[in-house]
C-alpha cells in the first residue's frame, strides 16, 4: 500500500485507513474522517461535516480531536457523516484512493460486538456496513476508488456470515508469493547492501527451507542470518549458518507473533464450532508432511468428529485454509503453503500427536 500510495501521489490523494482496532461503524467514521487530515484541502471541508463539534476542538491537536470526536457521532448517523466525508472527497482537485486496511478484522470486530447472544444483530450490522460501502463505491466511482486489504481472508468470513454477495462490485486481486528467481535476486542485492557474500548454494538452501517466496519472510530470514554472521565476525554465509539460524531463530521468537497469528486468526475465519477441526487437519498436514484422502475418509469414525466425515464440509473448510495461505493441492494430497509455517505448526503442536488413520483404526 505504501509503495502504490507513493508511485501515485503526482496523481491521486492516497489515504490509509487502519481499521484493526475499530468495533464499531463510528470507530470507522472517526478513522475515516481523520485520514483526510495531512491534504489541507480536504481537512477544512471534512471537519464540517461534524456539525456538532464544540469550537474548542479546532484548537485541541490532532490525536485528542479524534479522541473527542467519536462519542459526537451516533450509531444511528454515521452512515450520514461517513457519506459526507466521501462526498468531500469526491470534490478534490485529485482522485482519491481510500486503502481500508485489515477490513476483515473490523467485519469480525463487528460482528462480535453484538455479544453471543445476539448474532442476528452483529450479521445486521454488517450487512449494514457493507451495503454502504457499495454504494459508495458505485456512487463515486471514478472519483473515490476503494481498495480493502487485510491479513486474513474477507471472502471466507462474508461466506460464513451469508453476505458474500454484498460485495459483488468489488474484484480480488491476486498478490503471489516471489518466484524463486526474484528472492534469489533479492537475497543477492541484500547481501551486496551489508557486504557480505552467500557461500555456494546458501541461498538457494534458504529458499529450500522457506519454500514459498513471501517477501516478508525472505527478508526477515537474511536479517536472521546477517545477524548471526555479524555476531561471529564472519563476512561470508554457509549453508550451515543458514540451517542454524532457520532452526534456531526462524522457528523460534524472532517470528513467533507472525506465525502465532495463523493459529489465533483460524476462529475469525471459520468461527469457534470448526475451528478445532481445521486445527486437527493443519496437525495432521504438518506432522505427516501432507494431508491424504485416506486420512479425510477416515474422519468419520472419530467420535466427536462424525459430522465433519462428510465431504462437502471438509472441501468447505479446506477451500477456507486454502484460500487463506495455509494449505495447497499437491497431486491427491494437501500439504503446507509454507514450509516455515509447516516446521513452526510441528514444533508447536505436534508433539505426541496420533495420526488420524491411527486414531480410526481403533
Amino acid at each position: 500500500m505504501s509503495e502504490a500510495a507513493r508511485r501515485l501521489e503526482s496523481t491521486h490523494f492516497c489515504m490509509r485507513i487502519d481499521l484493526e482496532s475499530s468495533i464499531t461503524p463510528q470507530d470507522a467514521v472517526v478513522r475515516l474522517g481523520l485520514a483526510s487530515q495531512p491534504f489541507a484541502s480536504l481537512w477544512g471541508r471534512t471537519k464540517k461535516v461534524f456539525s456538532n463539534v464544540p469550537d474548542f476542538l479546532e484548537s485541541v491537536s490532532f490525536l485528542d480531536f479524534g479522541i473527542h470526536l467519536r462519542p459526537l457521532i451516533t450509531l444511528d448517523e454515521w452512515e450520514v457523516k461517513a457519506s459526507g466525508i466521501i462526498n468531500v472527497m469526491s470534490m478534490s482537485e485529485k482522485p482519491v484512493i481510500l486503502f481500508l486496511d485489515e477490513v476483515p478484522i473490523f467485519i469480525h470486530n463487528l460482528y462480535s460486538s453484538a455479544g453471543k447472544d445476539n448474532r442476528d444483530a452483529g450479521i445486521a450490522e454488517v450487512a449494514r456496513f457493507l451495503r454502504w460501502l457499495r454504494e459508495m463505491s458505485q456512487t463515486y466511482q471514478g472519483k473515490v476508488t476503494f481498495v480493502l486489504t487485510g491479513s486474513i481472508g474477507l471472502a471466507p468470513i462474508l461466506q460464513r456470515f451469508g453476505l458474500r454477495h454484498q460485495l459483488g462490485n468489488f474484484y480480488p486481486f491476486d498478490l503471489p508469493p516471489w518466484d524463486t528467481k526474484t528472492c534469489l535476486d533479492c537475497l543477492a542485492a541484500l547481501a551486496h547492501h551489508e557486504g557480505v557474500i552467500f557461500d555456494a548454494g546458501a541461498s538457494e538452501k534458504m529458499m529450500q527451507l522457506l519454500g514459498e517466496g513471501i517477501p516478508h519472510y525472505v527478508q526477515r530470514f537474511f536479517d536472521v542470518v546477517l545477524a548471526e554472521c555479524q555476531s561471529k565476525g564472519q563476512s561470508g554465509i554457509t549453508i550451515e549458518d543458514v540451517e542454524n539460524a532457520y532452526e534456531g531463530k526462524m522457528l523460534g521468537a524472532i517470528t513467533e507473533l507472525d506465525l502465532a497469528n495463523y493459529y489465533e486468526r483460524l476462529a475469525r475465519v471459520l468461527g469457534e464450532e470448526e475451528t478445532p477441526f481445521a486445527i486437527e487437519l493443519l496437525t495432521e498436514t504438518a506432522v505427516k508432511g501432507k494431508l491424504s484422502q485416506k486420512a479425510l475418509e477416515s474422519i468419520r469414525q472419530l467420535s466427536g468428529y462424525e459430522k465433519y466425515g462428510s465431504p462437502e464440509i471438509q472441501n468447505k473448510i479446506l477451500g477456507i485454509l486454502e484460500h487463506d495461505g495455509y494449505l495447497k493441492r499437491s497431486k491427491t494430497n494437501w500439504v503446507f503453503y509454507s514450509n516455515l509455517l509447516r516446521d513452526w505448526w510441528k514444533r508447536r503442536f505436534g508433539s505426541g500427536y496420533v495420526s488420524l488413520i491411527k486414531r480410526a483404526a481403533k
